[in-house]
């Protein structure tokens, strides 16, 4: 452990509240005041970290029941901004920090964790100051501290503020070139300037000179190689556990956020349970996911979302990591920076995960037998009969196991199912998670989903409105096509009943429309940031078709 050996206390803060008439009267707790510390270990990493005192108050107790807390008292936490005494604070933390609490677990997960560049997934390939401007925009490019990890350029405010990046752009799919030129009054800017695009987004970006502009034009060339390298089938999967998170954004107005996680690969989607009240959430143990892998050049996406009843979730920051990143069959443990999607979103903390990727790679075509039931459209009978033997197997003989649908069967098993189902041969029935993955494939690999890309933003609106509309939402499932609809059909019933087996199954609508959720709506650019910032909207959406199914289809 990295032992700090200061905390300097620099102020204290109201949290970022939008302002309202509503709010000027509101009454200062505790928990509503946040104090900023400056954090010093003993290698010299330094850093800034925001805790409330409700936290530092309830760290201290919990650490004078292990009898290391030291023989002082806590001072009062200020009920208003003027009142707060920065002396009686920075007597306490220095009277903390010379006892032995200072060594333990409890006191150091009180501070943010910064992202060390020795613990990071990549390494650095080129880091340096770079103008960045939007083409289409009239504004003046701004100096940001820029650096390139493995196949991610990421941007920060500047050098001393690198705890979260303001911005990323993967450059997988991007095209670099130069400038052409323009007239001698720009002749010299444009000797240091090159061209990012990202889909239809253009980036100016002006370097300090024109061998450093050479530079990263070499370095971003070479990110862009790695993908290309890197783009070939694999047998594969990767395990991933969510730990916790540190220093999150305050979203609610206690001053607290309930923050829960969404990660995705490759068509797949899973969700961490909500920490509620809570900037500094620890994950239950058993909160790890497994997917499978098909392309060597995927990313794993994880979007942090801070949970309302009674509202859209807000949107708390974004993980990106190129698994081709990762070491084969070695577990990493790391912690990640959340990276806001646009600019001025308040994102900041990082959390920490435990990933494990292993694969094997594809011969150049997988001389398996013709596809006859995977990867092909729904039959004119709906689901078919292969897939629907499945389905009535897990029924009658494990429906009332604990996280079907939810925790994953062998990849070898599931694809040894796959292969019997599309050679039509009888499928030998061992671990029901492997048959529950096998029919969960099926429904993901559908060249269409179930409720078909121009049905998508219509159920996407729906699920938007304050009031469940189930006329409005059978409506639009009769303008499916005949099979695509008796899959629906299908499908929707057998989870509804599926669900109702959550006392002993822990899969209820919720979790199951995390599972079956991609695989009934999903955009045309699955892969994309806007289609997993509709996650929420897709669950929603998912959740009401379940729970309501047998309206939908009487």
């Amino acid at each position: 452990m990295n032992h700090i050996v200061r905390i300097d206390v620099l102020k204290v803060e109201e949290p970022n509240i939008r302002k309202h008439k509503a709010f000027h009267s509101l009454i200062l707790k505790d928990s509503t005041l946040m104090m900023v510390m400056r954090v010093v270990t003993e290698t010299g990493n330094t850093w800034e970290s925001t805790c409330s005192f409700h936290d530092v108050s309830q760290t201290f107790k919990d650490l004078q029941k292990e009898n290391i807390a030291p023989n002082i008292s806590i001072p009062s936490a200020p009920k208003k901004l003027s009142s707060f005494d920065r002396k009686s604070w920075q007597d306490f933390f220095n009277a903390m920090i010379s006892s032995p609490s200072s060594s333990s677990p409890l006191f150091h997960q009180l501070f943010a964790t910064r992202y060390n560049d020795e613990d990071t997934i990549a390494p650095i390939r080129k880091e340096g100051l770079l103008r960045k401007k939007k083409m289409k925009t009239a504004r003046k490019g701004r100096d940001r501290y820029c650096l390139i990890r493995g196949r991610t350029l990421f941007y920060y405010s500047d050098v001393d503020h690198r705890a979260n990046p303001i911005g990323q752009i993967l450059l997988d799919r991007c095209i670099i070139y130069k400038p052409p030129p323009t007239d001698k009054k720009h002749s010299d800017e444009d000797r240091c300037q090159f061209i990012l695009e990202e889909h239809n987004t253009h980036y100016r970006m002006e370097a300090q000179t024109e061998a450093d502009r050479d530079a990263w034009v070499l370095s971003i060339e070479s990110s862009i190689s790695d993908f290309k390298n890197s783009h070939f089938r694999v047998n594969g999967s990767i395990s991933v556990r969510v730990i916790e998170g540190k220093n999150l954004a305050s979203k609610d107005l206690n001053g607290r956020s309930d923050p829960f996680a969404m990660l995705f690969l490759e068509s797949q989607a899973e969700r961490t349970p909500t920490i509620y009240r809570n900037l500094n959430p620890i994950w239950p143990e058993n909160t790890s996911f497994l997917f499978t892998v098909q392309w060597h050049s995927s990313v794993l996406n994880l979007l942090l979302w801070d949970e309302d009843k009674l509202s859209a979730s807000d949107f708390m920051g974004r993980i990106s990591i190129p698994i081709s990143q990762l070491p084969n069959n070695e577990e990493i443990d790391v912690w990640v920076p959340l990276c806001p999607t646009k600019a001025k979103q308040n994102i900041t903390g990082s959390i920490h995960l435990l990933i494990n990727y292993s694969y094997v790679a594809c011969a150049s075509e997988d001389s398996q037998s013709s596809v006859k039931v995977y990867a092909q459209p729904p039959p004119k009978e709906g689901i078919p009969p292969q897939i629907m033997e499945l389905m009535v197997w897990l029924e009658n003989n494990f429906w009332n196991t604990d996280g079907i649908f939810r925790i994953s069967g062998a990849l070898s098993e599931v694809q040894a199912i796959q292969l019997c189902v599309d050679l039509g041969k009888p499928t030998v029935y061992q671990d029901g998670h492997a048959v529950a993955g096998a029919v969960k494939k099926y429904f993901r690999e559908l060249p269409e989903p179930v409720l078909t890309y121009a049905l998508y933003d219509s159920f996407l609106e729906l699920s938007r409105k304050d009031k469940v509309d189930v006329a409005a939402y059978k409506a639009l499932l009769s303008k499916l096509p005949p099979n695509y609809y008796l899959v629906a059909r299908d499908l929707l019933l057998y989870v509804h009943r599926l669900s109702k087996l959550e006392a002993t199954t822990r899969m209820g609508v919720a979790n199951l429309s995390v599972v079956f959720g991609p695989s009934l709506l999903k955009s045309r650019d699955s892969e994309g940031l806007a289609a997993m910032m509709d996650s929420p909207s897709v669950c929603r959406a998912t959740s009401m078709m379940i729970e309501c199914a047998p309206l939908l289809f009487a």
